[in-house]
């Protein structure tokens, strides 16, 4: 299995889609993990999974905040 932590961007770069190929490549399983939900509002999450959403279709979309201890 996989984990994939990213930031709340509604951008997928570069770096990510590697990644994310790889993932389809070896098939395996993979948590989308959302790292520093603290620093935007909660709807602006909605766009960020939906971004990456396109791009795999995740086991599971974890977001997280050590700010708040959340999640």
């Amino acid at each position: 299995a996989a984990l994939l932590l990213v930031e709340p961007i509604a951008h997928v770069g570069a770096p990510e889609l590697a990644l994310i190929r790889r993932i389809r490549e070896e098939k395996i399983p993979c948590i989308l993990c959302i790292n520093k939900i603290d620093t935007v509002e909660k709807e602006a999450l909605l766009p960020v999974i939906a971004a990456y959403q396109q791009e795999f279709d995740f086991d599971e979309v974890i977001p997280i905040s050590a700010k708040w201890r959340d999640g």
